[in-house]
């Protein structure tokens, strides 16, 4: 059923009287003062300020001299160690610095990575497959253990380290992990 707000009962609303409304009338702005107290202290001060200012170095000029007197009795600081560097020489002894070479750094390594290891020659040559896909020199061995054969998939030989680090992150982008073998070249 709709009800109709404006003329409801239930409200009682502040009636105005309905003779001639007041108005307060409105209070002018003040007006400003002159100060002459104010203006002339300001004046006052401002004279005493530039005299101040143009005459401070000859009030003062006694107890200037009198500080420059005690820095020159401090002394001046002086350095010395430019003259004794110049004048010095450094012994060293450059044996102390010399790598010794290893017999072992001198052999020749290579660098391979192992891709995977299966009991099935069938997966182990499934991998290979898709190594050789990415472009990458890949073999994989047999290999007798004692729980039965291993069938490996090795990626390489790489020369340098540097190589198989980077077909390392060849075989991480495609989720293969793989570890990295140094062995001496045969």
């Amino acid at each position: 059923m709709p009800k109709d707000f404006a003329n409801r009962t239930g409200s009682k609303k502040k009636s105005r009287p309905n003779g001639p409304q007041r108005r307060t009338p409105r209070k002018a702005p003040a007006r400003t003062i002159f100060h002459g107290a104010s203006f002339s202290a300001g004046i006052v001060l401002g004279i005493v300020l530039a005299v101040l200012g143009a005459y401070a170095p000859q009030l003062f000029e006694d107890e200037l001299k009198q500080i420059t007197e005690r820095r020159e009795q401090v002394g001046k600081i002086s350095f010395e160690f430019d003259r004794i560097l110049r004048e010095s020489e450094v012994v060293t002894d450059p044996s102390v610095y010399v790598v010794p070479e290893d017999e072992k750094s001198t052999r020749a390594v290579e660098y391979l990575l192992q891709a995977g290891s299966f009991r099935s020659e069938d997966d182990a040559e499934g991998l290979r497959a898709s190594l050789l896909l990415m472009d990458l020199p890949t073999n994989s061995y047999r290999v007798q253990l004692e729980n039965g054969a291993w069938f490996r998939v090795l990626v390489g030989p790489f020369p340098t380290q540097d190589t198989a680090q980077r077909a390392m992150t060849r075989l991480r982008q495609r989720n293969i992990s793989a570890l990295l073998i140094k062995r001496p070249v045969s």
